[in-house]
């Protein structure tokens, strides 16, 4: 609760220090109600200046200068995955993302805030089969680490954790792995997804899944799809929309510069 608080106050104190200078904004249009063009002219009366997401990062900014990202929060759930360079936008520290029901929201700061910090990893239906040991446990220090900072968990599928358990006879490995997992969950580093539609697929509908996992946890900031197996199709569809792909090197190698500036809890 201290942590929430201060970083909510962080934000505030940030927003605060923002409302002199002009601002940048982008707003994630679903339509043609009245609603989109109130939000616009509000924003252009304050002073702010609409710019295209992929531009604003790409150039250079000052600390103070900021983008808000705007999507109306009955848009989120089929629509959030659809802003234009979303896991660019994630990356940058300088981007508010906000979730708003009525266009008076964003000038009055009173804005429900998206994907504000911490993240969850989810892995491919082969990964802890082929992980080894070292390796999974160098996976668990980094979720230690990042946890220190801002929230993460491995969220794990049922089909995942059904498959480890039918191994645990004839592999000595997969009993550790298991003992290792079991130990995560009772830190509050992993959580056992329900069983759900992906897990009875013939060919597990990882992008859909992945997809809801996101608006679920839309106060998270990143959402990693953990595969040692991705294409460079199945890499572009998930990127796209906001999802960032990572083998297992990459994430113990990157993960935790990607999340350093994001440092408030949301769980």
């Amino acid at each position: 609760m201290v942590a929430e608080l201060c970083g909510a106050l962080r934000c505030h104190l940030r927003r605060v220090a923002a409302r002199g200078q002009p601002g940048m904004f982008y707003l994630l249009e679903t339509g043609t109600e009245p609603f989109f063009d109130r939000v616009k002219a509000l924003l252009k009366a304050e002073g702010f200046v609409r710019v295209e997401p992929l531009n604003f990062c790409r150039a250079q900014h000052q600390d103070s200068e900021r983008l808000l990202v705007i999507i109306r929060n009955e848009d989120i759930a089929s629509h959030i995955h659809t802003v234009p360079s979303l896991l660019e936008l994630k990356r940058c520290p300088r981007v508010v993302f906000a979730g708003v029901d009525d266009p008076e929201e964003v000038t009055g700061d009173t804005f429900q805030e998206l994907f504000q910090a911490g993240g969850f990893v989810v892995s491919d239906e082969e990964l802890l089969e082929k992980v080894t040991l070292g390796q999974l446990k160098e996976v668990v220090k980094v979720l230690e680490r990042l946890n220190r900072s801002g929230r993460w968990k491995w969220l794990l599928h049922h089909r995942e954790s059904k498959k480890l358990r039918g191994d645990l006879r004839e592999d000595g490995s997969a009993q550790r792995k298991q003992l290792l997992l079991r130990w995560c969950q009772g830190a509050e580093l992993l959580e056992l997804l329900p069983f759900h539609g992906c897990d009875s697929a013939p060919e597990p509908r990882r992008a859909q899944c992945l997809r809801e996992l996101q608006v679920q946890h839309v106060r998270a900031r990143f959402a990693v799809y953990l595969t040692e197996n991705a294409s460079s199709s199945c890499r572009e569809v998930l990127e796209s929309q906001g999802i960032l792909v990572a083998d297992i090197t990459t994430f113990l190698g990157t993960v935790q510069k990607v999340a350093a500036p994001f440092r408030r809890s949301y769980w």
